[in-house]
């Protein structure tokens, strides 16, 4: 007995010695072929952030944790990369990412070398709720991913203004004529999920409207829950993950449970349509482009519709409606640029307003390229006096991450000048900062921090502007995001003479909106709801 415990617990012993000593050999041919790498390519290390506790980085978390709960995250991530530089290494929880906000560095990692880089395990764990959809896939299936949708957001059709047109007048008809305020932001998020459902499903989900009922409430509320979640997963990690959430599960297994119904009348109606069944939707619903429709002409598998479907969704709404609470947040405190957008909006008949004739309105263009990197958010702290609120500068989108698959070489961030080639080692989680990028003054000019559409008249920052992303993984919805803005801009602006900004109450966190007639309109915008 004794010498079979003896015999076991030396094969424990050698098995254990045998790991640890391919661990070390592997770390040192590991060490070798990356230094090998770096030499060949010139490359140089690069800055390093200081830390109290490196290595660890929790002083760190903890400090990412308090900035955003008193909402100046991003400020905080922008300071820190003002003192230190526009490439840097940074210790998060035992492990080393790399931050960037050089446009070489953005343009490799998005676009010239973006076969180096995935989405990751990561932005995967994070984006959970659509499991396999286009933001969190990689490889072949988001190739597979990528061909199903790209020619349906080709089409004309997907921009049809007459659905626009339709919730915006229910937007409308919530508005209150008589003085009352209403807080806009919720609106403005249901206006968008409508519009998302309606095109994905060619049912929207009526919040806007009585036609909203209680399983359309509970789809709406799952929907932003989910959002909140991914987007909290995606700044917690591993930690926002491993926390029990159960409204989380529920809300994912409902918003499951009813695109799958949505999925099945698809290839039901599909079916029907090859065996030359008539479909029992009315003639006017037949003749709307329905997206979902449309993708299972392509793809008959239902766990990738559903996938997909939930993509579109969190992709569409959620981003188009911070887009409009960010224009009319900063509209309404000029005056003269609401005045120079209404002459503009004036000159659009709505009865022939189409995706092409949008393009025509390019100040208002220019307005929406400054909001896409521009989002103002009034900080209010404890004890704070209202006339010491500090405006930060926000983008819809602060931040990308990708995931280094191979050793790789990003063309800038090596040398204290920043100037040379850079290693990046396998493994690495690469975090591209649009907060920081799209307020550098070297590319926006020394007012960047200010909002003035003018500088779009003839500014061409390339890959320093990147609010939809870039190279193959660029957002697929970005026309459609950016005409549903447009159209729904162009209306606001036709409806309402003018807006104002009343800032009396800086305790309240929205945007609101109050009438006094049906041809003025004043915005009461005492913080910003969105960090």
């Amino acid at each position: 007995m004794l010498a079979t415990t003896t015999i076991g617990s030396s094969a424990t012993s050698f098995l254990v010695s045998l790991i640890l000593v391919i661990q070390i050999l592997n770390g040192i041919f590991k060490r070798r072929r990356q230094h090998k790498l770096s030499l060949g390519k010139g490359c140089q290390a690069g800055k390093e952030y200081k830390q109290v506790d490196p290595y660890l980085g929790l002083v760190f978390l903890y400090r990412n944790i308090r900035d955003f709960r008193a909402r100046t995250f991003l400020h905080a991530w922008q300071q820190r990369l003002d003192k230190t530089g526009r490439t840097i290494w940074v210790w998060i929880l035992g492990s080393r990412v790399l931050v960037i906000l050089d446009p070489e560095n953005v343009k490799a990692v998005l676009a010239t070398s973006s076969d180096d880089f995935e989405r990751g395990p990561h932005m995967r764990a994070a984006f959970r709720v659509v499991a396999n959809g286009i933001f969190a896939a990689d490889g072949e299936h988001w190739q597979t991913s990528r061909a199903l949708f790209r020619p349906s957001f080709a089409r004309d059709e997907i921009h049809d203004t007459e659905r626009f047109e339709t919730h915006f007048r229910n937007l409308l008809h919530l508005l209150p004529t008589d003085g009352r305020m209403v807080d806009l932001q919720p609106l403005l998020d249901r206006f968008a999920m409508d519009t998302a459902t309606d095109l994905l499903f060619g049912k929207s989900t009526g919040s806007l409207t009585a036609e909203s009922d209680e399983e359309a409430a509970k789809f709406y509320g799952s929907a932003k829950y989910c959002l909140w979640a991914i987007f909290r997963d995606w700044n917690l990690g591993l930690l926002g993950r491993i926390l029990p959430d159960r409204t989380y599960s529920e809300a994912r297994e409902y918003i499951y449970k009813t695109v799958d119904r949505y999925v099945r009348i698809a290839l039901e109606s599909n079916a029907k349509a090859v065996i030359g069944e008539s479909s029992t939707a009315k003639p006017e619903q037949r003749k709307r482009y329905i997206l979902l429709n449309h993708l299972a002409e392509q793809n008959k598998d239902p766990i990738m519709l559903r996938d997909q479907s939930i993509s579109a969704l969190v992709g569409g709404a959620e981003t188009t409606a911070n887009l409009l609470s960010n224009l009319l947040y900063v509209l309404a405190r000029r005056p003269e640029t609401w005045t120079k957008l209404r002459a503009e909006a004036l000159n659009f008949d709505i009865t022939t307003l189409d995706r092409e004739r949008m393009k025509d309105a390019v100040y208002l263009s220019y307005c929406i390229n400054e909001c896409q990197y521009l989002h103002l958010i009034l900080v209010v702290e404890a004890n704070t006096n209202p006339e010491r609120e500090a405006l930060r500068l926000h983008p819809v989108v602060p931040l990308t991450t990708r995931w280094c698959n191979k050793d790789t070489i990003l063309p800038r961030g090596g040398g204290p000048d920043e100037a040379h080639p850079l290693l990046v080692p396998q493994g690495t989680s690469v975090y591209v900062a649009f907060y920081p990028m799209h307020r550098r003054k070297d590319i926006f000019g020394d007012d960047a921090d200010e909002f003035r559409p003018e500088r779009w008249a003839t500014l061409k920052p390339g890959w320093g502007f990147t609010p939809f992303g870039g190279g193959p993984r660029i957002c697929i919805g970005q026309q459609f995001a950016l005409a549903e803005a447009t159209y729904a801009m162009l209306r606001m602006l036709q409806t309402y003479e003018a807006i104002e900004a009343i800032d009396d109450k800086p305790w309240v966190e929205n945007i609101a909106i109050s009438a006094n007639s049906a041809s003025g309109c004043k915005v009461y915008l005492h913080a910003a709801s969105r960090t």
